[in-house]
C-alpha cells in the first residue's frame, strides 16, 4: 500500500473552501501499471492542488475472488481506520479531467444519503443510456449505479453498506460474485434496492467513456468532462497483452 499525505504536500490549494475532509481510494496492482502509473500520477497531483489524502492500494487480499473484490474489501478496511467524512473510491483507469472541480460537487453532501455512485450509463449525442439491460432488469431503474466510481459517508451507516456488501459474495450471493460485472452485479441485486433511499446517483460528473468517438462526442456536447471513466485505458492494455 501507498499513501499519500496530499494535504502535507507542497502546491497550490483551490480557494474555495473545502467543506469536508475527503479520502481518495485507488486500488492498482502492477499488472496495469501501462495505465495505472498515469492515472495514479493525475489522482496524486489532484487531490494535493485539493488537499485531499490519495491512498493506493497494489494487492490483492482476497485470491479466492476476482481482485474487483479485494478492491471493496480494501475500501471497507479503510473507511473504519481513517477519519475522513467521505471516502472516495476510484478505479485506476479514471482520471481527472477538469482540475478546477472539487469532489464535493460529486459528493453534494445530502443529509440521509450515504453512499454516492456514478451511473452505468454513456451519452450518445446528449443522451444518457444504460451499459447494461441487465442491470437496468436487476435495479428496475433505467439509470443504474456503477461501482467504478463511488463514495461513501464515513458513518455507522456507511460503514455499514460497505459490511453488508462485502458479506454477499460469501454468503447469499456466492453464486453470482464472480459473474461479470461482479462486485457491481452483487451491489445491484442485494444492496440497491434495499438501500435506495439512502443511495443518490450522480448522472453527470462522472462519464463512462468507451471509445475516441465517444469521447469526441462527450466533448462536444459537454465540453471537458469533470472525470472520466475510461475504458479505452483497459482496451489499450488488453491489445498490448495480445501483442506479447
Amino acid at each position: 500500500m501507498n499513501s499519500i499525505d496530499s494535504v502535507e504536500q507542497s502546491g497550490p490549494v483551490a480557494s474555495e473552501t473545502r467543506r469536508c475532509k475527503i479520502d481518495v481510494v485507488v486500488m492498482a496492482t502492477s499488472e496495469i501499471d501501462d495505465y495505472a502509473l498515469e492515472t495514479l500520477a493525475n489522482w496524486q497531483s489532484y487531490c494535493s492542488q485539493h488537499g485531499y489524502t490519495l491512498t493506493h492500494y497494489d494487492q490483492q487480499v482476497l485470491p479466492e475472488l476476482h481482485i474487483n473484490w479485494s478492491k471493496i474489501e480494501l475500501a471497507r478496511q479503510h473507511l473504519r481506520t481513517s477519519d475522513c467524512d467521505w471516502m472516495i473510491v476510484a478505479d485506476a483507469d479514471t482520471w481527472v479531467c477538469d482540475r478546477a472541480r472539487r469532489l464535493e460537487m460529486f459528493i453534494n453532501d445530502e443529509a440521509g444519503i450515504e453512499a454516492v455512485f456514478s451511473s452505468d450509463t454513456s451519452t450518445r449525442a446528449g443522451v444518457l443510456m444504460p451499459l447494461s439491460i441487465r442491470g437496468v432488469w436487476e435495479c428496475r431503474e433505467w439509470i443504474c449505479p456503477n461501482a467504478g466510481f463511488f463514495a461513501i459517508r464515513n458513518s455507522s451507516a456507511g460503514q455499514k453498506f460497505m459490511d453488508e456488501w462485502m458479506e454477499l459474495p460469501f454468503g447469499r450471493l456466492s453464486h453470482i460474485a464472480d459473474q461479470p460485472p461482479r462486485d457491481q452485479l452483487v451491489l445491484w441485486r442485494g444492496l440497491f434496492g434495499k438501500w435506495r433511499g439512502k443511495i443518490r446517483i450522480d448522472k453527470w460528473n462522472v462519464l463512462r467513456v468507451l471509445d475516441d468517438f465517444n469521447w469526441w462526442q462527450i466533448k462536444a456536447v459537454f465540453g471537458e468532462p469533470f472525470i472520466a471513466h475510461d475504458r479505452r485505458l483497459t482496451l489499450r492494455l488488453k491489445r498490448k497483452q495480445k501483442l506479447q
